[in-house]
């Protein structure tokens, strides 16, 4: 304490202090109380505290008076046992005289003055245009070519003041940062041309080249956001006219996230090896209901699997269906985008129970929408619970949301693409289109017209050749199958339950005597998981009208970088071919 005992004025307080021999302790205490507040503004509050309730007198601008431990000394003195500068001391001083109590972080603000509100109201525009619903998590989910850099450059280009990169940074930080996701390519089936452009963009250094390759992303993102709203349009007129139209969203979710058992908090179970892969398939009815179906692979993914669970959605409590039906689906060619979907739409519409069925694709990379988001919430609910069987993992997907959907483990594929494969024509080509429309131009007929972006035309046009979807009969009349489909047979030889069992005997401490019970009659009857009962879906459904007096009248729809070739390629054309199918019986004699 030599330091201490220094004359610091005229009132010798070192004098004053040093007579107290239990000096040392008071003083470490205090410092602590004060080193220990973590620095910044807590810091800065506990020192005007300090300040506050020990100042006594103040005798003029340079001498003020603090009391330690029942002692008047002065404020040199008292700086020197708290060990801070005096520097530090006058400015929490001229806030004391201020009247703050509290010390917050005083600089400039860029969010609340009119550049940071329009820099606010350009980037929420952006985010609307093209943003996707990310499948993980709740977060708008950008596409992988566009990072805040090329958000800023594109903010600079629109008019008006502008704020400085750093504080368009700040902002997009404070206000931004916790709701918007940047795609990784490899979480997602990633965009060609936006990873072509993410790649291409660092390189160039000519203005003139960049300009344009952003020019030509530009078109492409206005295409994928021109499908995206033609889907929202879709969806409301569903949710406006519901006996009007009905619009519907079918998609598969990641099977990894399902798996059973599963742990809380863990990404394989105790075993080492998953046990029963599941997998979820979901529907949403807009404006009506949402429905999940888990399957646990027993049948193949195919069109048989979508069209089961489109049917067991729409038929659902239901009597007749609406005119129109919208169909919203994944961009797949094995399970959605093939002949026996297009082959089944047509069997509904001259059968009679639908007038036309619009069947929508959005674009490769940008799918994403809000069947993900649903499937979102059930992947953050599985996070916070085991579901170890198949009935908690059931009633697992039912508390997912506040309004209870429809949860049902499959027990029915229905073999459709058996039952109506003899009555479709060949087609080609149909991988290219994104939008198909079918409807009756004429009694016992569908027409189907096609188009890439939901801005262009329908084709083929009403004087050229229309696509025969279904085969005709010697009367020029589309032929339909009639009856019902038979079930498909479930095949659980690949699911390898020998080694599911031996995983199950090892946690076996993990489980309870309930879940155990329900492993061993799982692999004693694998059947006992699914309902047996098989009701052809529409079998209670009521056609709209018969079939002799239906007819729609066709509705008018009056409308180089390194990315032009893929650009031109993507806005390629190529006609779809419907061919005749040979008669059986022909074949058979010719051989």
């Amino acid at each position: 304490m030599a330091d201490e005992m220094k004359n610091c004025c005229a009132r010798k307080c070192a004098n004053i202090i040093s007579n107290d021999s239990n000096i040392v302790k008071p003083v470490q205490d205090m410092r602590a109380k004060y080193y220990m507040t973590k620095t910044g503004n807590e810091r800065t509050t506990k020192l005007l505290d300090l300040i506050r309730t020990s100042m006594c007198a103040e005798l003029d601008e340079r001498l003020r008076l603090h009391n330690f431990m029942g002692q008047v000394i002065c404020m040199h003195k008292w700086v020197h046992l708290l060990g801070i500068s005096k520097a530090t001391y006058y400015r929490a001083l001229v806030l004391v005289r201020k009247g703050f109590y509290t010390c917050e972080q005083i600089r400039k603000s860029t969010c609340s003055n009119v550049k940071g509100l329009s820099a606010s109201g350009f980037i929420s525009w952006f985010l609307e245009k093209y943003g996707d619903s990310s499948p993980e998590r709740q977060k708008v989910l950008l596409p992988s070519c566009i990072n805040v850099k090329y958000i800023y450059e594109e903010y600079r280009e629109s008019p008006g003041p502008h704020l400085k990169e750093k504080h368009f940074y700040c902002v997009f930080r404070k206000n931004f940062g916790k709701v918007v996701s940047f795609a990784k390519t490899r979480n997602i089936n990633p965009c060609d041309i936006c990873l072509k452009a993410k790649n291409e963009l660092p390189k160039l250094n000519d203005a003139r080249d960049k300009h344009q390759l952003k020019r030509d992303l530009g078109i492409h993102l206005e295409r994928q956001s021109n499908e995206r709203k033609d889907y929202y349009r879709k969806r409301q007129e569903a949710c406006m006219t519901p006996s009007e139209a009905l619009s519907i969203i079918v998609d598969g979710m990641d099977q990894a996230k399902t798996n059973l058992p599963h742990f809380r908090g863990w990404c394989k179970p105790k075993s080492g090896s998953m046990v029963l892969k599941t997998h979820i398939t979901g529907a949403i009815m807009h404006g009506q209901s949402n429905s999940f179906y888990i399957d646990l692979n027993q049948w193949p993914h195919d069109p048989n699997m979508t069209i089961t669970c489109l049917l067991n959605s729409l038929c659902r409590g239901r009597r007749s269906f609406p005119p129109k039906l919208y169909i919203q689906c994944d961009n797949c060619g094995r399970e959605n985008k093939n002949k026996y979907v297009l082959g089944f739409l047509a069997y509904l519409c001259v059968a009679g129970y639908v007038k036309e069925i619009y069947l929508s694709f959005l674009l490769k990379g940008h799918t994403h929408e809000d069947i993900d988001q649903r499937f979102s919430v059930i992947s953050q609910h599985l996070r916070t619970l085991n579901a170890m069987t198949l009935p908690q993992l059931q009633k697992a997907v039912e508390g997912s949301f506040l309004q209870t959907p429809i949860v049902e483990v499959m027990g029915t594929v229905w073999d459709v693409k058996k039952w109506i494969d003899d009555f479709i024509n060949n087609i080609s080509n149909h991988s290219y289109p994104h939008q198909f429309w079918l409807y009756c131009d004429r009694p016992n007929h569908v027409t189907l017209k096609t188009r890439m972006w939901s801005t262009d035309n329908w084709a083929p046009e009403e004087d050229e050749m229309q696509l025969e979807i279904l085969d005709l009969d010697i009367n020029g009349e589309q032929k339909i199958p009639t009856g019902q489909p038979d079930t498909c047979r479930p095949d659980y030889e690949k699911l390898n339950l020998t080694l599911g069992a031996a995983a199950i005997k090892k946690m076996k401490v993990y489980l309870t005597y309930e879940e155990n019970e329900w492993w061993q009659n799982f692999f004693r009857n694998k059947e006992s998981v699914q309902n047996n009962e098989a009701i052809w879906p529409l079998s209670n459904i009521k056609k709209l009208h018969r079939v002799e007096d239906m007819q729609i009248i066709p509705q008018v729809n009056l409308g180089t970088s390194c990315l032009r070739p893929m650009l031109d390629a993507e806005e390629e054309v190529r006609e779809v071919i419907t061919k005749r199918r040979k008669n059986k019986t022909a074949r058979n004699t010719q051989n």
